[in-house]
């Protein structure tokens, strides 16, 4: 089992609104993503145990900070206001495993502080299914 660090994720692409890949690794502080699965409760009277049934799958926020961008069209902010409210693919990669998904942006949050670097975040709604390969 190779273990791996996050310094050696090797691209985290997401589409810009007219569904052009872009690798904003060189930006990216962090990436939470996380995949689930509902369960509904089928225990019925008599049962000593709990019991569930599985249901669907996704629907889960991704969280992505990053050092704010400006560059013109291709900086990582103005990908981001293009995409926000808009579907496109968003995947990650550590050079073996890839993750991809597609996502609608949800929120963007940019803080400003005197003294700090500007860190901002996009969340993403994923939207069907996540492919792991």
């Amino acid at each position: 089992m190779a273990r791996v660090h996050g310094k050696d994720i090797t691209s985290i692409n997401i589409d810009n609104a007219s569904g052009t890949p872009a690798d904003f690794k060189a930006e990216t502080i962090s990436l939470d993503f996380s995949a689930s699965a509902e369960t509904h409760d089928t225990t019925t009277i008599g049962d000593s145990f709990r019991e569930f049934t599985s249901g669907l799958k996704g629907g889960d926020d991704v969280s992505h900070t990053f050092m704010y961008n400006n560059t013109s069209t291709t900086g990582i902010w103005p990908v981001y206001t293009g995409r926000l409210g808009i579907s496109g693919t968003l995947d990650f990669t550590d050079g073996t495993r890839t993750v991809s998904m597609e996502t609608i942006v949800t929120k963007l949050s940019m803080p400003i502080a005197v003294g700090d670097m500007i860190k901002c975040t996009a969340t993403h709604k994923i939207n069907g299914a996540i492919t792991f390969s």
